[in-house]
């Protein structure tokens, strides 16, 4: 076997040198640590295997991480990564990919470093890719090598410590912080954040407490237009401006999770099937019509499914008659002219749902007529003009399904919700398997599960945790009904479930990393968006919006972007609106240290100087740049603060500002280690010791809770004053 022809770029590299991030020791007298995690872009540049023959997808099968001639270990991780012909993928090395074996793969290596560092791509077919780069600990552009801390002495209350939560994201955000403050509750025997029932913004410690530069630097863009958000776990909504186009029967919506095109596809007066384009402002707050098909597809059915394949295709499947029709249309790239490329009949077919599998891949959910299996296909579409004859791969249950939906978790599992002939919701995953060259072989009737929950009404989508999904129901009492499923080892379990009020029309999707949404018809008829945050088994309600539209008598939901929903509806008087909610942008900065751009997020409303900081004004390190907020879409108060290495010349100033402001300035994650304060694990805090604290000298914080005293002075740090203190060394005492 020959090794794969792929192109390979890593990201952090500084000179030629995988940079990771420097970790402070977890308390005095204890050794530091490195922590190294990484983004590779991957271009499959393999050539076909012979004449005439197309060439081959290449399927990642593992990822090894290695450090020759050091005494870390080989670590290897699991993958399931399809790179089309000329594609490019970005892998991660991150943390919490995978909730199904709990593997987090940021890699702890010694303070005295590896020299260099291996990484090994195995793809089905072929022999092991291999790279090979140089180790270094990321120094940042400023005089220190490090970055000060936004916090400085005096900014907190007495017995309160800095928590940096840097396990909080993943991907481009990796290296960045969270930063909470805690407090330890003796009563409770835990640290906590808040000094109250955590519902308020005013009870975390953090709220309030000032901001400082990290570094002498330049405002690339301020901003504090935003307000807070209400309460911890509560967005604030904002509502963009409807936008109105011809009549509607059935409705659909489906843009690309990206804030791009927006294509929905309805039935008209003449009973025939329309694609419409719609493009969403930048900052999602209007949107335009474009375009749409001439005539249509002749159509009379109950049932309409929608998927966008790109900005300018889209795929349709309709059920009518006892039979289904699928379609591809192609849009031009202004939107203007919409075309119906082509579509095929299947028969005996009573309901349809599809969904995108993967750039060219869709999953089709169906029902025969007259009870006959459920069953699940996927067919490949990526044609220009052509629709397949028929599905690359089929599989079916062993009964028939009354109501359903489908959602895809990856390129390679796919999950189905629906309504059994008991009337019961059931889960089930489906795996697809592909060949060396990335063809589907087949599909796998996975786990499934149960309910034994009625459902009258079925949504199924993603969440952003890998093998774990989110149901909404109108449930046997006519009330919406929210699931939580995580797939495990073992089989699908129900990890939380709540009830809200009565719908008569539900639609679900994935809003932010932490949070899903719900678009639902109420029970007089009016529309809601409502978010839901995912957290620790629970689902709570995290701000609703009821829409002043009025009435709909149907509606279809899809995500925008990042923070950004867009619906579909038709009103009583057969129109079709769309509408685009989102989470405010939030109050900060982005200041350029060096060569390396840091944003300050979250920021309280009205807390930044007036005037406000401009575009190419400087800052100077230790400034005060405002106060700890919780605007824009934030869980609760906290500063999130992030660095990223500009990739472009920075030495102009205004070249750099003009394409920041145009979001084309073209960056990379990079560690941000610090200098100026003493840290040690949060579990040290209470042991009664007055050595707890190390000097954090270009280090960062990683793998264990750290708490944070502001100011270097020795170690020497009293927990509390009086009772508190006395106790915390009694309660040592009498665990050891």
């Amino acid at each position: 076997m020959a090794v794969p022809i792929i192109d390979c770029k890593i990201e952090p590299l500084v000179n030629g040198k995988l940079v990771y991030l420097p970790v402070a020791p977890e308390r005095q007298n204890m050794p530091a640590s490195g922590m190294v995690a990484f983004e590779l872009k991957v271009k499959n540049k393999q050539p076909p295997p012979g004449p005439g023959q197309p060439k081959p997808t290449l399927q990642l099968k593992s990822l090894q991480v290695s450090f020759p001639g050091s005494d870390v270990p080989l670590v290897s991780f699991t993958r399931n990564e399809s790179i089309a012909p000329d594609v490019t993928e970005t892998l991660y090395l991150d943390e919490d990919r995978d909730k199904m074996e709990k593997v987090r793969e940021a890699i702890r290596i010694p303070a005295n470093a590896p020299a260099t560092i291996v990484i090994a791509l195995t793809f089905q077919g072929f022999t092991t890719w291999k790279g090979t780069w140089p180790l270094a600990a990321h120094v940042s552009p400023t005089p220190e090598g490090s970055y000060g801390f936004p916090f400085r002495a005096g900014d907190l209350g007495a017995d309160v410590f800095i928590q940096p939560n840097s396990r909080h994201a993943e991907g481009g955000q990796h290296f960045a912080y969270d930063i909470h403050a805690i407090k330890y509750d003796f009563e409770a025997e835990k640290w906590r954040d808040h000094s109250d029932d955590g519902k308020t913004n005013e009870g975390r410690y953090i709220w309030g407490r000032q901001i400082h530069a990290v570094a002498d630097g330049i405002v690339l863009h301020a901003e504090d237009k935003w307000e807070d958000n209400p309460r911890p776990g509560d967005l604030k909504l904002l509502r963009g401006s409807i936008v109105e186009h011809g009549t509607a029967g059935l409705v659909s919506i489906a843009g690309n999770g990206e804030d791009a095109r927006i294509f929905s596809a309805v039935t008209d007066a003449q009973k025939r099937m329309q694609l419409r384009c719609f493009d969403p402002s930048a900052d999602a707050t209007s949107l335009t019509f474009e375009g749409e098909s001439a005539g249509g597809l002749p159509f009379a059915g109950n049932e309409l499914s929608l998927v966008s394949m790109s900005t300018t295709r889209a795929v349709t499947a309709a059920a009518a008659g006892g039979a289904m029709i699928l379609a591809l249309w192609k849009s031009s790239a202004n939107g203007a002219t919409v075309t119906n490329s082509d579509s095929l009949v299947i028969a005996q077919t009573d309901a349809v749902k599809i969904e995108k599998l993967s750039a060219d891949r869709i999953v089709m959910a169906r029902q025969p007529v007259g009870g006959g299996q459920f069953k699940v296909s996927v067919w490949d579409v990526a044609g220009a003009d052509d629709l397949p004859a028929k599905a690359t791969a089929t599989a079916m249950t062993s009964g028939p399904a009354a109501l359903f939906d489908v959602a895809v978790l990856s390129k390679t599992r796919f999950v189905t919700a629906v309504r059994t002939a008991g009337g019961k919701l059931k889960v089930i995953v489906w795996d697809v398997s592909l060949d060396k060259e990335g063809n589907v072989t087949k599909i796998t009737h996975g786990k499934d599960l149960d309910t034994g929950d009625g459902a009258n009404q079925i949504a199924v989508a993603a969440t952003s945790v890998a093998n774990q999904f989110a149901v909404a129901t109108r449930n046997a009492g006519g009330k919406l009904g929210l699931y939580y499923f995580d797939i495990t080892a073992d089989g699908v379990a129900l990890t939380a479930s709540t009830t809200g009020d009565a719908v008569t029309l539900v639609s679900l999707i994935l809003f932010k990393r932490s949070s899903m949404a719900t678009a639902v018809r109420t029970a007089d008829g009016k529309l809601r968006f409502t978010l839901w945050n995912l957290n620790k088994g629970v689902i709570k309600p995290g701000g609703q919006f009821d829409d002043p539209l009025g009435d709909v008598t149907a509606l279809a939901l899809t995500r925008v972007g990042e923070n950004r929903a867009g619906a579909a509806v038709r009103t009583p008087s057969g129109k079709l609106k769309l509408v685009i909610w989102r989470a405010t942008e939030g109050n900060g900065y982005t200041i350029l240290h060096g060569d390396e751009i840091v944003n300050y997020a979250h920021m309280q409303h009205k807390s930044l100087p007036k005037p406000l900081p401009k575009p190419g004004d400087k800052v100077k390190k230790a400034s005060v740049l405002g106060k700890v907020g919780n605007s824009g879409p934030s869980s609760g108060p906290h500063l999130h603060i992030q660095a990223n290495k500009v990739m472009e010349d920075v030495s102009d100033i205004a070249k750099v500002i003009e394409r920041y402001a145009a979001r084309k300035l073209v960056t990379a994650f990079r560690p941000m280690p610090f200098h100026g304060v003493e840290a040690t694990l949060t579990k040290h805090v209470i042991d009664g010791d007055n050595n707890w604290f190390g000097e954090v000298v270009d280090q960062g914080f990683y793998f264990e809770p750290y708490a944070i005293h502001l100011g270097v002075n020795g170690g020497n740090v009293v927990l509390s004053a009086g009772d508190q203190g006395t106790r915390a060394t009694e309660r040592a005492g009498a665990r050891s």
